[in-house]
């Protein structure tokens, strides 16, 4: 995994659901994200000229509709407000937020397309399978496909990770000195609507 916001944009999406007794419905539950106190949803790094760049980005959004005995199904799209990417440095926080053009296009999203190697979430059993859908940054959209790993507890509350690869050259985005791959991980919860 190299570091974030340059030359490549690798992503760790780590969601956390939470289910409740709708969930062992065989019907698909519309959720939508749950703000966990003082843990910032998504969390990057990424290098500019060898220097290594931690950050977050707080606020993250979700809408999915998923049934947990037919996680195939899923679909969805998580929302990550680049307004409010954070790096300990404002003048830098303000540079990363300019080339990435948060101004104009305030949301990087995914659109959740296919969820295949996954049949059925058991309770206490971490599966594995494949993410396919689509990812909008800078206001380029291009087709994303990651692994993801799920576990469902016995509270019917889901984790989700999956982490991939983003370049962000073919969104556009230019950063001078930069990495061409950036790793990204966010972490937020959704319950049931």
């Amino acid at each position: 995994m190299k570091p974030p916001m340059g030359a490549a944009f690798g992503a760790v999406l780590t969601l956390t659901l939470a289910f409740g007794g709708l969930a062992a419905a065989q019907t698909a539950t519309s959720y939508a994200a749950v703000t966990a106190a003082g843990t910032p949803q998504a969390q990057f790094n990424f290098r500019v000229t060898l220097i290594p760049v931690p950050g977050r980005v707080q606020q993250v959004t979700a809408t999915l509709k998923l049934d947990p005995l037919r996680p195939q199904d899923v679909t969805g799209t998580v929302r990550v407000p680049l307004k409010t990417l954070m790096t300990g440095i404002k003048l830098r926080d303000e540079h990363a937020r300019n080339y990435l053009k948060a101004g104009q296009f305030p949301l990087a999203t995914f659109r959740v397309g296919k969820l295949s190697g996954i049949t059925a979430l058991p309770v206490g059993q971490e599966v594995s399978g494949r993410v396919n859908g689509e990812f909008t940054l800078a206001g380029v959209t291009r087709p994303l496909s990651a692994p993801v790993t799920l576990r469902r507890e016995a509270s019917g509350r889901i984790t989700v990770a999956t982490q991939f690869d983003i370049p962000l050259g073919e969104y556009g985005v230019q950063i001078r000195g930069a990495d061409k791959n950036t790793d990204v991980r966010l972490m937020f919860a959704v319950a049931a609507k």
